[in-house]
């Protein structure tokens, strides 16, 4: 059965896309967990999306998603040498262009209550994010496992 990083590759391997990773670290610099966050360039929506893989945390990482809100922004300001280009019915289209949806997928190996999901929601939708949190229920329920 696919792992849920599995799923994270596959469901966002349809478009050209940038990653980074972020390293949380404890006040004396060892690393708690590492995230990835993608930047999608739908060019033939021109829309861009973003997705975030949060591993299972180590430690006292409580609810790691609280710091994807620094993240969704340096991810939206990839440099400009850094952006791709299309060409759509002959048309070159820049990757500063398309417009951002607010879409977020948030693939966590930890389980998230909907009390917290909620909340985590109602602060993202302020910042004008639209979250869809996906888990280890998620990659069950794609391989017909639920």
């Amino acid at each position: 059965m696919p792992s849920l990083y599995d799923r994270f590759v596959e469901d966002g391997k349809q478009v050209p896309h940038r990653q980074r990773k972020w390293e949380l670290r404890h006040a004396d610099g060892s690393i708690i967990e590492e995230v990835l966050g993608r930047l999608y360039f739908d060019f033939e929506s021109n829309a861009k999306y973003l997705s975030f893989y949060l591993p299972e945390p180590r430690e006292h990482v409580e609810y790691p998603e609280h710091i994807l809100f620094d993240q969704i922004r340096e991810l939206l300001s990839v440099p400009d040498r850094e952006i791709r280009f299309a060409t759509v019915e002959g048309d070159r289209l820049e990757g500063g262009s398309l417009v951002f949806t607010g879409r977020v997928y948030v693939y966590s190996e930890q389980p998230i209550s909907s009390a917290h999901q909620e909340k985590i929601k109602s602060d993202a939708s302020g910042h004008g994010y639209r979250l869809i949190f996906r888990s280890v229920e998620y990659a069950a329920a794609r391989s017909g496992k639920v």
